[in-house]
């Protein structure tokens, strides 16, 4: 699977599986039809996620309507990695969808000087669910504070103290310091 691939070798290769999968389904298009078992026993929805996720839903990409908030997306790494595996955890990958929502928007503003807010993508919730119960309470807390730090040390973080960033906590669970 796709989100598989991801979490063995990384975004890009989650990409590239999906974009040869889809050239695949797409010559073989025709062909579809004629297999009750693809239509009727695969779960096509699985996959309906998959163009958000990677910018190419037409429906969250139009341009930014005039007088609407400007936003900056910061890069965060590894604290919001694996969207493929993250967007399948249920209620919690809101996480996910936020964060890609605004990458794709025409509303997403790449010159900081310009923003009007800044999102801070932090899968949290996922992080919680693929290894929260392995870590104990005292390493969760080392987590946490760790997560704060690199919050903190944002570049655009001065310009108003944090009242211009924007978060998202799938979960009530976490507590950042």
């Amino acid at each position: 699977s796709v989100p598989a691939v991801e979490k063995q070798h990384g975004t890009a290769a989650a990409l590239r599986a999906y974009s040869y999968a889809s050239r695949l389904r797409a010559g073989a298009s025709s062909l579809e039809d004629m297999d009750c078992r693809w239509n009727e026993m695969t779960n096509h929805a699985m996959f309906a996620h998959y163009p958000l996720l990677l910018g190419g839903d037409a429906r969250f990409t139009k341009s930014c309507p005039p007088g609407m908030p400007r936003i900056y997306v910061y890069d965060t790494g590894d604290l919001a990695d694996r969207p493929f595996a993250c967007a399948r955890t249920g209620f919690w990958a809101s996480e996910v969808y936020i964060d890609r929502f605004l990458r794709h928007s025409g509303c997403r503003e790449r010159d900081w000087r310009r923003a009007d807010l800044f999102f801070v993508p932090v899968y949290l919730t996922c992080w919680e669910l693929q290894r929260a119960s392995r870590v104990s309470e005292a390493a969760k807390a080392a987590e946490a504070e760790a997560i704060a730090a690199r919050v903190r040390a944002l570049p655009h973080w001065r310009r108003r103290q944090g009242f211009d960033h924007v978060f998202l906590f799938g979960a009530s669970s976490w507590v950042l310091p």
